[in-house]
Parts: structure tokens; C-alpha cells; sequence
């Protein structure tokens, strides 16, 4: 039921005998119990490794940088990869590569999540199939 209060018809609008919206039990009590937290765990076992795998590789990079200068000519970059081509690939941010892929993976996983709760909370298809009855 619905009633305006004003002058004009430009007052507020009182809603009465709103429908009570009940939850199920787990929604009460947290994630913990809750049938979809199941489907997410894959998602976020791979945002948690990853997230510990950046946090591990940035210092890694550090540590090599810190520990061997890179070299300054073009013989020195050959003589590097021909002495020890996996330096020679940390010297050129082999560790920052692996890092950005990992950001990408975890922004790309969130991306679809958050398309997935759009199309979800959309009422558009639902107030379509409303309109045609």
C-alpha cells in the first residue's frame, strides 16, 4: 500500500505493509557456513597465492639487483647470458614479468566476479519477463 503526504502530490511517499524479507540461516552467522563459500574457495586460493608470490618475488628482484650490478655494455649483457642466462633473465625483470602476470590473472579473476555480479543484480531481463505478462 502506498500513500503520499503533501500538498500537490510532490510529498513523501510512506510505504505500508512492506513485505519482511528473511534470510537463510547462514547469512545470520557469517561466511563460514554458507554454501557458495565452497565455490568461491578456488578464487581465492588463487588470489592468496598470488598475492604471497608478489610479496615474495618484489624482494627476490631487490636481493638480485642489490647482489650483482647489471651490466652497462652490449658484451657484457652477451658474456652474462652466456656465463648464466637465468641472471642474465633476472637482470632483465624476469621477476616483474612473472609479477605483472600474476596481477593480471588475480585483476582478470576480480573483473569477471564483479561482471558476473552485475549480470546477476541487473532487473532488466526481470522486469522484461514482468512487462510481457
Amino acid at each position: 500500500m502506498v500513500a503520499r503526504v503533501g500538498g500537490n502530490g510532490k510529498g513523501k511517499l510512506i510505504l505500508d505493509n512492506r513485505e519482511r524479507r528473511t534470510y537463510p540461516e547462514w547469512m545470520k552467522h557469517g561466511m563460514e557456513n554458507s554454501p557458495i563459500a565452497d565455490e568461491w574457495r578456488p578464487v581465492c586460493r588463487i588470489a592468496g597465492f598470488a598475492a604471497i608470490a608478489m610479496i615474495v618475488l618484489i624482494p627476490v628482484q631487490i636481493i638480485v639487483f642489490s647482489i650483482s650490478l647489471p651490466p652497462e655494455t652490449v658484451e657484457d649483457w652477451f658474456a652474462l647470458f652466456a656465463k648464466n642466462w637465468l641472471l642474465g633473465l633476472l637482470h632483465l625483470d624476469l621477476v616483474m614479468i612473472v609479477d605483472n602476470v600474476l596481477v593480471a590473472l588475480v585483476a582478470l579473476l576480480l573483473g569477471l566476479l564483479g561482471l558476473a555480479a552485475y549480470f546477476a543484480s541487473n532487473t532488466a531481463f526481470e522486469m522484461l519477463s514482468i512487462a510481457g505478462r
